[in-house]
């Protein structure tokens, strides 16, 4: 289980294959970025040629992985017939009196062959140190241009593939059959990868850079590339566990917002019904108040209103005709939500009529000011209708 988890964390995305060319005393390199998606890989970034560590660190994404494929001076490379166990029976055939312990060893397969790839360390060590130095992350570092081999299902039926330093043949079930160095390379040479024409200068870039995203690993036995990798395998556990908490985190604010919302909005919906509940019986004793008061001032109003009545009514003289009287009339805007109940003026009597002679008029309002009770006599109007009868209004003013 945990070789299945490990193997998962190494799982890449995003991989940069980088071909290392050293001519005379100048490095060049040639640089492949691809990205995969689902069951595909996508060519993101291509650079070729290009001059100088500072200058090729300048290309690079410090987030993605890096897999080099070293042809430098110093690298060596030759057939054998035998298969050893060691790296050190390989190097005493082809070095005799060499030591395993100088020299980085990688084996290829030949047709009937293995090709044995030496070169010494303390010429590979300045190039880890170079990338390690610009916090570069290298997962793999792997000697010639052999990588090849595993990209050939994506180079549509080519059993001769050139590079920058070698012609590499294959036979027809994909196995190499021979390889020399490359003296007549163009420039402008193109070979299809999938179903993009890739400049044959990159073959060895995107090769290596595939073999990162398949985890093929082929790679030196170095310390610093070695401490690399587990850094990146505990980088990548860091961010899964990391999202995996976020996600868990979030999931549960998300759950625990969502009860908190339902629950807050039945105690709010509960409080409201409370809250009204209580206004409603509080309404309610004040109406039974106010019905109560209501009465008791009916009875007084009914009262009193009567004997204002008939006592108005026996001063109206008989040329006088009392159309309307309203007592203790209702105030203008009375109405009061807060309360819910009208007000009114009661100390005010409004009468309304007609009349055939002036005289009789203003004799009737000086026999109203005489009453006891009447404070205040105002003619409010008074307007001729026709030659036979007059309109008037009165408003009075009582203690």
């Amino acid at each position: 289980m945990l070789t299945t988890i490990k193997e998962k964390l190494n799982q890449k995305t995003n991989a940069t294959g980088i071909e290392i060319l050293q001519i005379d005393e100048q490095f060049f390199f040639n640089i492949v970025e691809l990205k995969r998606k689902k069951e595909q890989v996508e060519i993101i970034k291509v650079e070729s040629s290009i001059q100088g560590f500072e200058n090729c660190f300048q290309h690079l994404n410090p987030n993605t992985p890096i897999f080099i494929a070293l042809n430098v001076r110093g690298l060596l490379h030759q057939n054998v017939k035998l298969t050893k166990n060691t790296n050190q029976e390989y190097l005493e055939l082809i070095l005799p009196n060499a030591k395993a312990d100088d020299f980085y060893i990688q084996t290829n397969s030949i047709i009937n062959h293995t090709v044995v790839s030496i070169i010494r360390k303390n010429t590979v060590h300045p190039i880890i140190n170079q990338f390690i130095a610009a916090k570069l992350k290298i997962l793999s570092i792997s000697l010639g241009s052999f990588q090849v081999q595993s990209a050939l299902p994506l180079l549509n039926e080519y059993n001769e593939i050139e590079t920058f330093k070698y012609v590499l043949k294959y036979n027809d079930d994909k196995e190499l059959v021979n390889y020399q160095e490359n003296e007549s390379l163009s420039e402008n040479q193109t070979i299809l990868i999938g179903n993009r024409w890739l400049n044959t200068f990159l073959v060895v870039a995107f090769s290596t850079a595939f073999e990162g995203l398949l985890n093929i690993s082929n790679t030196i036995t170095n310390p610093a590339i070695e401490e690399q990798q587990e850094e990146y395998i505990q980088e990548r556990l860091f961010k899964f566990s990391l999202t995996t908490f976020l996600g868990t985190l979030l999931t549960i604010l998300i759950v625990n917002f969502l009860l908190f919302t339902k629950y807050n909005t039945e105690n709010q919906t509960l409080s409201i019904n409370a809250i009204q509940k209580e206004q409603q019986l509080a309404q309610l004793e004040k109406l039974k108040s106010k019905v109560k008061e209501q009465k008791g001032l009916t009875n007084l109003l009914q009262s009193k209103t009567s004997f204002y009545a008939d006592r108005i009514a026996a001063s109206v003289p008989k040329n006088i005709e009392l159309m309307e009287m309203t007592i203790f009339p209702e105030k203008a805007n009375s109405f009061y939500e807060e309360e819910s109940r009208i007000l009114y003026e009661n100390k005010i009597i409004n009468l309304k009529g007609r009349c055939t002679n002036s005289f009789e008029y203003n004799q009737w309002l000086k026999t109203l000011r005489k009453i006891q009770w009447i404070i205040k006599v105002e003619n409010i109007n008074y307007q001729d209708i026709n030659e036979n009868y007059s309109q008037f209004e009165v408003q009075l003013t009582i203690s």
